[in-house]
């Protein structure tokens, strides 16, 4: 999200995450809930998006390996 600070970021994931929290999908007798894990990262003009990019990926994995459904940012 270029050119949006960090905690506004995550509050924007945050309602992202609601939503698909609160979608169901029906399959006969069955329903699945979806969630969903992201990870986020800030970056300076110094920096290239391929290491702003890394770090949100690597905060997305880490999310994902200690409990998923979850926000996970990099504070620099």
């Amino acid at each position: 999200m270029p050119g949006t600070d960090i905690n506004s970021a995550e509050k924007k994931l945050e309602k992202m995450q609601n939503t698909i929290r609160e979608h169901q999908v029906k399959l006969g007798d069955n329903s699945i809930n979806f969630t969903a894990t992201f990870g986020l990262a800030s970056g300076n003009d110094l920096m290239k998006y391929e290491q702003v990019i890394n770090t949100a990926d690597q905060m997305l994995y880490y999310g994902k390996n200690h409990g998923k459904n979850c926000i996970i940012k990099d504070i620099p």
